[in-house]
């Protein structure tokens, strides 16, 4: 039979009660030194203007170079637009020697592997494709980043830097 008596809880030790959470603080407003706002405004100032030139750039990456040279916002892009420039220039000499493989080894293969020399050749064919689009949606990221006066580097290849924003003093 069970003992009828209640257990005696005297003995627990209670946890004190949790800390109120502190209320919400809005976040204060971050004040610049006067050099660094004007810097900040210049700075905006050169992207607006040269917004053009770094968005043409990602079809030739000359143009900004050529046309702002002594902007930082259209170096920065004329560099964003020639590690595009670059990325593609390899992938077609990579797609090129790697067809001309292919096709010497699927040439020697026996006439009886149609079905996979097709698959091989399909494969070969989707991923040229999706290299090509690849390059494309960099293209338009940078150019999409230019048209928001946002200096951004590109997904993957973006962080190398080739053209300095910086022009050496003499």
């Amino acid at each position: 039979m069970p003992d009828p008596t209640p257990p005696d809880f005297s003995t627990y030790d209670v946890a004190p009660a949790p800390a109120k959470a502190p209320a919400f603080v809005p976040p204060t407003p971050v004040v610049l030194p006067p050099e660094t706002e004007a810097e900040a405004a210049a700075e905006a100032a050169d992207a607006l203007h040269h917004r053009g030139a770094a968005i043409v750039g990602y079809t030739i990456f000359l143009i900004p170079l050529l046309v702002a040279p002594k902007s930082r916002f259209a170096r920065f892009h004329a560099n964003q637009a020639l590690l595009v420039f670059i990325t593609a220039v390899i992938a077609v000499v990579a797609l090129v020697i790697g067809s001309e493989i292919l096709g010497l080894v699927l040439a020697h293969l026996p006439g009886m592997m149609g079905v996979f020399v097709t698959l091989v050749n399909c494969t070969w064919t989707v991923a040229q494709l999706g290299l090509f689009l690849g390059l494309i949606a960099l293209a338009i990221t940078g150019i999409v980043n230019a048209a928001n006066l946002e200096k951004k580097p590109l997904p993957v290849i973006g962080h190398f830097i080739l053209i300095k924003e910086e022009l050496p003093t003499p």
